[in-house]
């Protein structure tokens, strides 16, 4: 009987045990994966006729998102809408985000913008 009592003590404390492990690294995770900036809406290299293009995507815990060095507002989620002219031709795009942990992401893009009358 003394025995079983060891063993069910062993089970519960391991199982304790086990079930903070879980919870620390669920609340890490974050901190341990790295900054994660989402772009929606453009891809790395594309073509457009219009020269107005609106970037869109979120970043988790973002403190600052900037694209072409230009801060851009972000809701409570990190999501963010800017809406950017483009010259005729090739276009470099930058996007770049810091998180709470201050940890970097940037992403860049070539968008060609073709003219209208080819």
């Amino acid at each position: 009987m003394i025995e079983d009592k060891k063993k069910l003590k062993k089970v519960v404390i391991s199982g304790f045990i086990l079930l903070v492990v879980a919870f620390v690294y669920s609340r890490a995770h974050d901190a341990i994966s790295g900054a994660r900036l989402v772009i929606n809406n453009i891809e790395k290299y594309s073509e457009v006729t219009d020269p107005f293009v609106s970037i869109e995507g979120y970043m988790k815990r973002s403190t600052e998102i900037k694209v072409n060095g230009t801060t851009v507002p972000t809701d409570q989620e990190g999501n963010f809408n800017y809406p950017l002219a483009l010259g005729t031709g090739y276009n470099s795009i930058e996007v770049k985000g810091t998180d709470s942990f201050g940890r970097t992401k940037v992403e860049n893009f070539n968008i060609q913008v073709l003219n209208k009358n080819n």
